[in-house]
């Protein structure tokens, strides 16, 4: 699981984006991975750090 959505910061900043009516979602990495494979697409997660990633995705010819 990707720890850093439970931080407080996160926390914090979606709070204000509610405040601000800014409907915004924080999905983990894990959880749009599984929703591109849903969709039948295959995905890779790659990682730079705590909170940098990269989610790849190849489209079918």
């Amino acid at each position: 699981m990707f720890k850093d959505l439970q931080s407080r910061h996160f926390d914090l900043i979606a709070f204000a984006e509610k405040l601000l009516l800014m409907e915004s979602h924080f999905r983990t990495p894990e959880a749009v991975g599984s929703a591109l494979q849903a969709y039948g697409l295959p995905a890779t997660i790659r990682r730079s750090g705590r909170i940098r990633s990269w989610i790849l995705a190849d489209k079918p010819a």
